[in-house]
């Protein structure tokens, strides 16, 4: 389906540009109507993707039978969700190892190379469990769950928290996010009959990817944007008007320019950005909650008979 791949990538491309451009460090905001107008555009081309791909002769990239149920869309919400709660913690952790805790690049990474190993872990305990108990639902639930916990313990780390403590936060969402992609991919797919499966994979894979640019694109958009406003707020007395607006296009540009700062300027900036990515993690956290409630949405659900 050349037209379908077209269109879609047209109109994913233009979303990922309103999300880029509206927290930019140029006049442009999420609000403005030469942005807006790139979010107009998306909407449409992706409608209208979805119009071809009900009355395509091709072999369709998204076949509309596998999202005609309300079970079936919420799953694949639920994998939107997971995916932009994972990708956004993975993306803003290693900023606020770096800024906040005054982390080297190296030394960032080495926090994440334990906690990361948990992943993997998450995929084993899946399988095993799943081959052996058959516990899909169940596994769900608790994959979705550590994956809350994980992003609302981040909330509470702090310069002055011990490396141990650190790393024991950052366990439960890698461990959380090993079970919950396999599991969201398992109960999508268990819906249809071993023919569908396939372009029923690569569908739910396709949602999950959606929520993951989305995760970035919008969690590096709250940062900034909170940043700058916390930045404008907290450093009013110490700074004046055009110093701030000069630094928050350096820092914008530079985050390792907050190095060559002092004193209570630098206090100021390293307090404001910790605020700000904190905004970002609870952003992931009531994400993950309300996909914890649409597992429970979607346990009252008429489940599709499996086609055979």
């Amino acid at each position: 389906d050349v037209m379908g791949s077209i269109l879609i990538i047209t109109g994913l491309t233009l979303q990922l540009l309103y999300l880029s451009l509206g927290c930019s460090t140029s006049k442009l905001s999420w609000t403005s109507p030469s942005v807006l107008l790139l979010l107009v555009g998306s909407v449409i081309i992706l409608l209208l993707f979805i119009l071809h791909e009900r009355k395509t002769s091709a072999r369709a990239i998204i076949p509309m039978e596998l999202v005609n149920s309300s079970y079936s869309v919420v799953v694949l919400s639920i994998s939107i969700l997971v995916g932009f709660a994972s990708y956004a913690y993975l993306f803003t952790l290693p900023l606020f190892f770096q800024i906040v805790l005054g982390d080297s690049t190296a030394k960032a990474g080495l926090r994440l190379t334990i906690p990361s190993l948990f992943t993997p872990v998450g995929s084993l305990i899946t399988g095993f469990s799943m081959s052996k108990y058959n516990c899909l639902r169940l596994l769900l639930y608790i994959g979705i769950s550590l994956m809350f916990l994980g992003n609302f313990l981040f909330l509470f780390i702090e310069k002055t928290s011990p490396n141990w403590l650190i790393g024991l936060f950052l366990i439960p969402a890698n461990l959380g996010q090993g079970i919950t992609f396999p599991t969201t991919l398992f109960t999508f797919i268990f819906m249809f009959s071993k023919s569908d499966q396939a372009t029923a994979t690569s569908t739910l894979y396709l949602f999950r990817s959606i929520g993951s640019i989305w995760g970035v694109a919008i969690s590096a958009g709250v940062i900034q944007l909170s940043f700058a406003g916390l930045l404008r707020s907290n450093l009013k007395g110490l700074l004046d008007e055009n110093k701030i607006k000069k630094l928050i296009v350096q820092l914008s540009a530079n985050s390792s320019y907050i190095g060559s700062l002092h004193g209570e300027v630098k206090n100021t900036v390293i307090k404001s950005f910790d605020e700000a990515t904190k905004r970002a993690h609870l952003m992931s956290t009531l994400l993950s909650l309300l996909a914890l409630i649409l597992c429970i949405l979607k346990d009252n659900l008429a489940k599709p008979k499996t086609r055979r």
